[in-house]
């Protein structure tokens, strides 16, 4: 398998161990969603998808798909192809640095702010195109609903645990909530504790399928970064645990508007972005994965 040279197909060949770790786990703490264990089938269903269905909580049972959800599936499918393609298009020939590259030193900061953003666009929209893309399929062959992964969440957040928690990959926030936070909580009784070890447990999982996407290759990644990253973010929800109840925090969250308190969210994690980013940028990551996006040649 580590014979494959797209770095893109060996990426997922570790995602889906790194999947069934968390699933492992919260079946281990008995943590796994309602209704899951109800039947063999539901259970096989549960544990080989990689985009998990979508359970009514109340019955213990896989919520059907209808026509609207197929339709709204294919309409995600169709954009987020679309917008990759062009971001892609556009930062492909500069080698994702588009600002940097044509900016003296002295702008050297404002530019890498900008390309960080740039490569946060890209991967948010690109893991919304193949979560879509793969939820889609899931849904032809069993008819059942599939979690939304993506949720807007640079444009849309207002918190760090808004970001996080109910909008950016929620398939894998489901499994690390289950498989990390949960047994965390039980067995410390801290909230802070759990939520910083789950953040630790992700960076370090995502350093392993980095590792694997770069076996074979002559690329050597900066291990410790991707971990030093989630660790970075898990700083700010401490921080937003911590004072969401103060007066002032208060005060201000009801008077900040939703644009202002997104753009100061993003904000606080654009300089160390390519902490996460720069290994899949320098390994040829996104090159490799460009392969399964329509790019138009945009002279530069």
């Amino acid at each position: 398998l580590l014979d494959i040279d797209n770095l893109f197909i060996k990426f997922l060949s570790g995602l889906y161990p790194f999947l069934t770790i968390l699933r492992l786990s919260e079946m281990l703490f008995d943590y796994a969603p309602n209704g899951c264990e109800k039947s063999m089938p539901g259970y096989a269903l549960y544990f080989s998808t990689p985009i998990t269905p979508e359970m009514n909580k109340e019955k213990g049972m896989f919520i059907s798909c209808s026509r609207m959800d197929m339709q709204q599936g294919l309409s995600t499918v169709g954009w987020t192809f679309l917008y990759t393609s062009v971001l892609l298009s556009c930062l492909a020939p500069s080698s994702y640095r588009m600002f940097s590259n044509k900016h003296s030193a002295q702008e050297d900061w404002k530019c890498s702010l900008t390309d960080n953003f740039c490569i946060a666009c890209l991967f948010q929209t690109a893991l919304d195109f193949f979560s879509a893309k793969l939820g889609y399929a899931i849904q032809l062959m069993t008819g059942y609903k599939t979690v939304v992964t993506m949720k807007n969440p640079i444009f849309s957040s207002k918190s760090p645990s808004e970001f996080w928690g109910k909008r950016w990959n929620l398939v894998v926030h489901g499994l690390l909530k289950r498989g990390v936070f949960k047994p965390s909580m039980f067995c410390t009784s801290s909230k802070v504790f759990a939520m910083v070890n789950t953040f630790f447990v992700s960076g370090v999982l995502h350093e392993w399928i980095l590792h694997i996407m770069v076996t074979n290759e002559s690329y050597i990644p900066k291990y410790g970064y991707s971990t030093m990253f989630f660790l970075w973010n898990a700083l700010f929800i401490a921080i937003e645990i911590f004072t969401k109840d103060t007066k002032i925090i208060s005060l201000a969250s009801s008077f900040i508007p939703q644009p202002l308190a997104t753009a100061l969210l993003v904000c606080c994690v654009l300089p160390i972005a390519h902490w996460f980013a720069d290994d899949y940028i320098n390994s040829g990551f996104f090159d490799h994965m460009s392969y399964a996006f329509l790019l138009v040649n945009i002279k530069t």
